[in-house]
């Protein structure tokens, strides 16, 4: 909570004159309260993943992404509260590109893994699996490339909020389009599952329990195998 609070001047570097001390401070403190969180959340997603014969179904990988993105999503935050990066990045794209990364597969999945589990997550056809399957991948493809569509223009010091943009910044603004309609297909397709979900009948296909997420383990053959 403390590194929450005092972390704030990284947000004012290149916008208001301030105490040299502070400045430094924030970029500190983007790196102390930054990577052991990543370090430590990407550790512990790993071990609870490895060997725990987890059944993947929508729920269960779309809170994987979400715990990705989340930890994925803050390395852009943290590279722009370097005082040295951010006199080339500051009010550039490269700040929606951050914020898009953990907001659209950090928080968004998680919103979607409680709704594919209120529906009973399990596709009910061969044709529904392959077809979630193939969603997601198109979501994770046009989310990641949208993301980076943004932080390549920021890199580029493109600034934020132009409505009219110099010829020499249209590519990235055209692979960042043809990345949100990625987006945009695969989320039709999340929203479609759901509503049907959601229209059935009660008691068909229902919230699953915790014992749906783990396929049945044979003790004696995982021991063999390590």
């Amino acid at each position: 909570t403390l590194f929450v609070i005092i972390v704030f001047p990284h947000h004012l570097l290149m916008d208001y004159a301030g105490p040299r001390w502070m400045m430094i401070m924030g970029q500190l403190v983007s790196f102390g309260a930054g990577f052991p969180v990543f370090l430590v959340t990407a550790y512990g997603v790993l071990t609870n993943i490895y060997r725990s014969n987890i059944r993947w179904k929508m729920p269960s990988r779309l809170l994987a992404l979400a715990v990705f993105g989340w930890a994925v999503g803050i390395v852009p935050a943290i590279i722009d509260g370097t005082i040295i990066d951010n006199q080339v990045m500051h009010n550039t794209q490269w700040v929606p590109g951050h914020f898009h990364g953990y907001r659209g597969r950090g928080v968004l999945p998680r919103v979607l893994a409680l709704l594919f589990h209120v529906i009973g997550g399990g596709a009910r056809s061969s044709i529904e699996i392959a077809t979630d399957k193939l969603s997601l991948a198109i979501y994770v493809l046009g989310g990641i490339s949208f993301s980076l569509a943004f932080l390549d223009a920021g890199h580029l010091s493109v600034p934020r909020r132009y409505a009219v943009h110099l010829p020499e910044w249209v590519p990235n603004d055209k692979a960042g389009s043809i990345a949100a309609m990625l987006v945009i297909l695969g989320m039709l397709w999340f929203a479609g599952r759901v509503i049907m979900g959601l229209l059935r009948p009660p008691g068909d296909g229902g919230p699953e329990t915790a014992a749906d997420f783990k396929a049945p383990l044979d003790v004696g053959r995982s021991h063999a195998a390590g």
